[in-house]
């Protein structure tokens, strides 16, 4: 005889509840004297930034990305909803300084559209904290180049492996344009941003310290 549970395990972090959950499915055997001869466990693991993305695949797209050793192209004549360029990142430093650059095109009509990048600096699985809006751009009717400069926050998650995303919305309105959620034409891209841990140097306390007692 066999019998099966699930059991779901929540993490927590900061009083913040992520979504982050562990499923756990155990199958067990049961000889005639309801002794356990076999347990199996499967183990899964699953957290998400929030979705993006557009409804429909016309007119207005994003022609390239810049961002440190990003240099990402996806010039053409047709358009995509969605791209996940998340298997394409670069390394960052806190405290330094870094150009990025975002081109917007079109495999249709020229409308009215904005660009707003996001990175999320305290891998948190948002882009809602303060500072994760780095540039915002538009809005203009014809395709154009902008390009800004970013730098990484003090604060931001020395160590962590987390999400920039591009979001290029058709809309005259900057203020619609949000790191989740659909909208009617444009696209999102995402990438993978690596955050460089922090090297503290305690050399020259040290030396103080012994100074001090001799």
């Amino acid at each position: 005889m066999k019998r099966q549970s699930l059991s779901i395990i929540c993490s927590k972090k900061n009083t913040k509840i992520i979504a982050f959950c562990t499923f756990m499915i155990f199958s067990i055997s049961l000889n005639a004297q309801n002794t356990i001869i076999k347990k199996n466990e499967l183990l899964v693991e699953s957290k998400s930034w929030c979705l993006s993305s557009a409804t429909s695949p016309i007119d207005s797209k994003i022609d390239s990305v810049v961002f440190n050793t990003i240099m990402n192209g996806s010039f053409g004549n047709t358009c995509e909803t969605y791209s996940d360029f998340t298997n394409i990142s670069t390394d960052v430093k806190i405290g330094f300084t870094y150009p990025l650059l975002v081109q917007t095109g079109t495999c249709g009509n020229n409308s009215a559209k904005g660009v707003k990048v996001y990175i999320d600096w305290n891998a948190d699985l948002d882009f809602s904290d303060a500072g994760e809006e780095v540039a915002a751009f538009g809005p203009d009717v014809s395709p154009m180049l902008y390009n800004t400069t970013v730098t990484v926050p003090m604060n931001a998650a020395s160590g962590a492996t987390t999400r920039m995303r591009v979001v290029c919305r058709e809309t005259s309105d900057m203020s619609l344009i949000d790191p989740c959620g659909d909208y009617p034409y444009g696209e999102t891209e995402d990438y993978t941003i690596n955050i460089v841990p922090r090297i503290v140097t305690i050399a020259n306390s040290v030396q103080q310290c012994l100074g001090a007692s001799g």
